[in-house]
């Protein structure tokens, strides 16, 4: 199949989006693992999708300085949705079929950094 050579990139830039890919693959596969778990069966709580229906009917943060409205229920179906697609690629990546042939050094890590 003949590319259109606009579509061609150099093999430094191809290279270059090769481990990129590969490196956030890995390191997604890392970060969500243990997420269903915790959504689903945290001790001493409820199921997030519990808090999630909740929120239509009552503020979600409960014990904090500021005031966080109850849910619509748009923005309950789509926080429903969200917490499903992000289980749903905690499980494709947690299964062998996605093979990783480039294996990063050091090994990356994803971080979730509120902004101050």
């Amino acid at each position: 199949e003949k590319q259109n050579p606009s579509q061609i990139g150099t093999n430094g830039w191809m290279d270059h989006r090769w481990v990129r890919l590969n490196t956030y693959i890995l390191a997604l596969k890392e970060h969500l693992k243990g997420f269903s778990q915790a959504a689903n069966s945290a001790f001493g709580t409820t199921p997030i999708s519990t808090q999630i229906q909740q929120a239509v009917h009552c503020e979600p943060l409960k014990f904090r300085d500021y005031f966080e409205p109850k849910l619509s229920a748009a923005q309950r179906d789509a926080l429903i949705a969200a917490v499903k697609a992000v289980q749903n690629l905690e499980t494709v990546l947690g299964k062998d079929r996605v093979v990783q042939p480039y294996v990063p050094k050091p090994k990356p890590e994803l971080k979730v950094k509120a902004r101050i």
